[in-house]
């Protein structure tokens, strides 16, 4: 935040919670304080090993290919934490008026990628606020992310962009092929 303050909104983040659960950072707040200046997000979620904590610490350096050893490991989005924390983040997304692409991004050494795409596809499409809130109404009054630059007020129908894992505004891409 102070590099763009310092060069304007020329600088900004591709917010990923994955790698800020293993920081013991919660990714709700990092996304309330970095506010407009996220430009891009990822859904890709993130398991902790309390008992390999314990031994390891956060900066666990296993290789991620030896699963049950490390003290983390990427998972795909529900698997490391629960649908109740997606619902969270993406109602913080539309709190800092945050309303662009979600992208997929698969990491998960459990299950090969289509699997993995498919689950997270699953999870958030029924989860993504498609429609304007009350504070995203131009004449609604004061709400959520008022005063913040909205980049797009397109709708999600959380539609795969030809199987690359990229929720897309559907009045750009036509209507939902899933």
């Amino acid at each position: 935040v102070r590099l763009r303050d310092a060069l304007g909104p020329v600088v900004c983040c591709n917010f990923d919670p994955s790698h800020l659960f293993p920081q013991s950072i919660d990714p709700l707040k990092a996304m309330i304080y970095l506010g407009d200046c996220i430009a891009h997000v990822h859904a890709k979620d993130t398991k902790l090993n309390v008992e390999k904590v314990a031994l390891n610490g956060l900066f666990d350096m296993t290789p991620h290919s030896n699963l049950q050893e490390r003290a983390w490991n990427f998972r795909t989005v529900g698997f490391g934490h629960s649908e109740g924390f997606w619902r969270d983040f993406v109602s913080t997304l539309r709190l800092i008026g945050y309303d662009d692409v979600i992208s997929i991004e698969h990491e998960d050494g459990y299950m090969d990628r289509e699997e993995g795409l498919e689950k997270a596809f699953g999870l958030l499409n029924g989860i993504i606020l498609r429609r304007p809130g009350r504070g995203a109404e131009p004449d609604a009054g004061p709400g959520p992310g008022v005063g913040r630059e909205r980049r797009h007020r397109q709708r999600y129908r959380g539609r795969l962009d030809g199987g690359h894992g990229t929720f897309v505004p559907s009045d750009v891409y036509g209507s939902p092929h899933r």
